[in-house]
């Protein structure tokens, strides 16, 4: 009596090659869940440098519009669509800085945060003489130590000195 080879399976062969398959599509699975991981990780930031970017100009190029939105004594959506806190480019208002720190309270800095678009992240805007002596301001609420943050800062004047408007974006 012959035997035939042909379409048999050898278990050792079977289990052999399961494994393999197995081991391959673990280490794929495993690294794009790494991957996938990495890319939400560095959207996040991007998105929040961003924003950061986005209201450091804001404050310090724009008067906001109005321009005298400093003088509003009740601010709202309808009589305010952005917050600057310059009477021109990189040249800050006293006035409007003033003003800024009297929105500290809760209600007021949810505003502040939707007026700047930053709503879905918390704002810390820290003013502060580059070099001597002078007055500091911070308006908003300062990063935990475990806060993921984005730092953008620029340079402007402030009574003829020149100050360094420090913008921290964190969740």
């Amino acid at each position: 009596m012959l035997t035939s080879s042909k379409a048999q399976v050898y278990s050792t062969d079977f289990l052999v090659g399961v494994v393999a398959f197995l081991f391959v599509l673990s280490s794929f699975i495993i690294f794009w869940n790494a991957t996938v991981t990495r890319i939400s990780y560095l959207e996040s930031e991007r998105w929040r440098d961003e924003t950061a970017r986005t209201v450091a100009e804001q404050l310090v190029e724009s008067p906001g519009y109005p321009s005298h939105w400093e003088q509003i004594s009740f601010l709202t959506d309808t009589n305010i669509r952005s917050l600057g806190l310059a009477d021109e480019r990189n040249v800050l208002s006293q006035t409007k800085i003033q003003r800024l720190l009297q929105l500290q309270d809760g209600q007021n800095y949810s505003f502040i945060k939707k007026v700047l678009g930053t709503s879905k992240y918390d704002l810390e805007v820290k003013i502060s003489p580059l070099v001597g002596s002078g007055s500091s301001y911070t308006y908003g609420r300062a990063p935990t130590a475990d806060s993921k943050v984005s730092l953008v800062s620029r340079l402007a004047l402030l009574d003829g000195n020149i100050v360094e408007v420090s913008t921290y974006v964190w969740e």
